[in-house]
């Protein structure tokens, strides 16, 4: 971990006293440019801040402490500190027992929110790979410009890159979609910033006209660019924890599952999303 870098303290409790799991928010799956130290301990990207971020047991329920300030206030949006996951997490439990055991299982998760941008960049990236790889692709290809305000290269400097370069960066065939994608958005400026008047089924159709974004990235896009709790990203390890505990081990269709989702979970759908896929990846890591 860089010591030079700025440093970020973050309570190790929310306002509501619930605890906050920095790992399993940061490095889940959710967001890509975060490196582990430890379990309290972090170097990564809030924003355009590259800081350093550790748990402080010292530090009062709720708190961020850090400097500048502006790093600080970027961490504590990324973290979505100002919600009460206690509360929120409650609910879930109460619209559906069967989840008790999930949400227990990661108590402290939190569902991170970053720039639309860097939430499509990332997760057109994301594909038939794992997290590791994902990391390296993205962190490859945001030493390509220099950064925007969200911290990530703009839409028309991958642009002027073109598809070559980026695959240069190992990026392999998503290189073609990026290219393409980064294309569009310098030829339409507001493209994703018009998806935030649009409801979460019109922003991920919307989504999908961008090349390369199916479903799954753009309920992705729209959980964790566009904070769309009622977006459902179904990959694999979502799908087989859905199918093996609502329906038998069974296989069921993804558009089949989030519309399941939709139905049981409603505007928390996307909470129980994040609960069951880090539940998943834990008893993967624990075989």
């Amino acid at each position: 971990m860089s010591a030079d870098l700025p440093l970020v303290r973050v309570a190790e409790v929310d306002a509501g006293g619930y605890p906050v799991d920095l790992v399993a928010t940061l490095d889940g799956g959710q967001t890509f440019r975060w490196w582990v130290e430890s379990a309290d301990a972090l170097e990564g990207f809030a924003g355009p801040w590259h800081v350093r971020l550790v748990r402080d047991p010292a530090l009062p329920p709720g708190t961020v402490a850090g400097e500048p300030p502006e790093a600080a206030g970027a961490v504590r949006d990324l973290l979505d500190l100002e919600r009460n996951y206690a509360a929120l997490d409650a609910d879930l439990v109460r619209r559906d027992p069967d989840l008790a055991d999930v949400v227990e299982t990661t108590r402290g998760l939190r569902i991170s929110r970053v720039s639309p941008w860097e939430a499509l960049l990332s997760f057109l990236l994301s594909s038939h790979t794992h997290i590791a790889r994902i990391k390296r692709m993205v962190q490859a290809v945001c030493e390509q410009g220099e950064p925007g305000p969200d911290g990530m290269p703009r839409p028309e400097q991958l642009a002027a890159l073109g598809e070559q370069r980026l695959r240069s960066l190992g990026l392999g065939y998503r290189a073609a979609y990026l290219a393409a994608t980064a294309a569009r958005l310098a030829e339409q400026p507001a493209w994703l910033e018009r998806g935030h008047a649009m409801k979460t089924p019109e922003l991920a159709e919307h989504l999908m006209h961008l090349p390369g974004v199916g479903p799954k990235v753009a309920e992705c896009v729209a959980l964790f660019g566009y904070g769309r709790w009622d977006a459902f990203p179904v990959d694999r390890w979502v799908r087989r924890a859905v199918e093996r505990r609502f329906f038998g081990g069974r296989p069921v269709a993804p558009a089949r599952l989030r519309t399941f989702a939709r139905e049981r979970w409603g505007p928390l759908a996307g909470l129980a999303q994040a609960h069951l896929f880090a539940a998943a990846r834990q008893r993967a890591r624990a075989r």
